[in-house]
């Protein structure tokens, strides 16, 4: 029984995403913008990018943002 609880406590391990580079208050501060959903979709398109393994660094995800502007 402890050797299924490891194996299920390494599978969740394994499984778990990243945390995002920026998060929408960062996005917000670098693009000067309010609360909106062009924020939402920066967020959406910048965390599919890390997850691609697009996006590898904090900076690589600031330089995304602040050259993909709206």
């Amino acid at each position: 029984l402890r050797r299924i609880e490891e194996l299920k406590k390494l599978n969740a391990e394994k499984n778990r995403l990243p945390p995002p580079h920026l998060n929408g208050n960062e996005i917000m501060a670098l693009l000067n913008l309010p609360p909106s959903p062009a924020v939402g979709a920066i967020i959406n398109e910048l965390r599919e990018r890390q997850l691609a393994g697009v996006i590898k660094t904090k900076a690589e995800a600031e330089l995304f943002v602040k050259h993909r502007g709206l």
